[in-house]
């Protein structure tokens, strides 16, 4: 998987080609989860170039979870699932602030 300005581009390492495309808007960080189920992405809404964080079926591409939007740019720059998968972690803004998720549910356990 790869994110640029217009998505996600998902890769086959065999074909050395894209296989699919998903057109969410500007995607600064991906993670995977470690069961490779499940992709988070982080960067900015179509349309009103808000920052958001969206978890996808990583094999269909659709959205399973909406997790947050920032209000206010800049919005969250970095992704990570830790190792079993339980929770997720993104980080944002100027001061890169930290904020962690349950996972899958999404719901936030702490900011700081």
């Amino acid at each position: 998987y790869i994110g640029n300005d217009a998505g996600v581009r998902k890769w086959s390492l065999d074909k050395k080609k894209a296989q699919d495309k998903w057109d969410l808007g500007s995607t600064q960080a991906l993670a995977l989860s470690p069961d490779g189920k499940t992709l988070m992405t982080v960067g900015t809404r179509v349309k009103t170039d808000l920052p958001r964080v969206e978890i996808y079926d990583a094999a269909q591409g659709t959205r399973v979870l909406f997790v947050s939007a920032a209000h206010d740019p800049p919005g969250h720059q970095v992704a990570a699932y830790s190792h079993d998968g339980t929770m997720a972690a993104t980080s944002f803004g100027p001061d890169h602030a930290v904020v962690v998720y349950r996972a899958p549910e999404g719901k936030m356990k702490k900011k700081g």
